[in-house]
């Protein structure tokens, strides 16, 4: 995959990608816990009961956040004003 990002002249996730690699190399002697619960399969979230149905976190979270965004009309320039993007930030956390 490295060569790849080489190839592909995406040198900055060439270098950050050899960063990811030696972080979770190191990652079951330095941070124990985490390895472990990566392992266990606690870096996924569950929408239904089914077998196949868990998602990364950060793309369930992009997926609600941009279901609302759509809905709301930010994506479109409807409402886009200041006020209305500080309403939909604060009421984020309490819609999820």
């Amino acid at each position: 995959m490295l060569n790849l990002f080489a190839e592909t002249c995406h040198i900055i996730y060439g270098k950050r990608s050899r960063l990811y690699l030696q972080q979770m190399l190191e990652l079951p002697t330095d941070y124990s816990w985490l390895y472990n619960c990566i392992t266990q399969g606690y870096h996924t979230v569950r929408r239904s009961s089914r077998f196949w149905a868990s998602l990364w976190t950060n793309l369930t979270i992009e997926q609600i956040m941009m279901k609302s965004i759509s809905h709301g009309g930010l994506t479109r320039g409807h409402g886009s004003t200041e006020s209305f993007r500080l309403q939909w930030v604060y009421s984020m956390q309490k819609c999820s």
